[in-house]
């Protein structure tokens, strides 16, 4: 995944995990156990809790590194 991902901000890192995962927004929602409008709010501020991107990479199996 690294590679993909060199040069985008987390956000975009997400969006391209999400992508090439087939993953859609609820999907990511029922991971961290928030709402889809919570999603919607963490793409539009950029801002993520680290213990919701050490969620995301344990389900989807990637190196946290990879999405800060």
């Amino acid at each position: 995944m690294n590679g993909i991902l060199k040069g985008l901000d987390t956000t975009a890192k997400v969006k391209a995990l999400m992508s090439a995962r087939g993953l859609t927004q609820p999907d990511l929602a029922a991971v961290l156990g928030v709402s889809l409008g919570t999603i919607g709010n963490r793409f539009e501020s950029h801002r993520w809790l680290i213990s919701e991107l050490r969620k995301i990479a344990d389900t989807y199996d990637v190196n946290i590194k990879d999405l800060i």
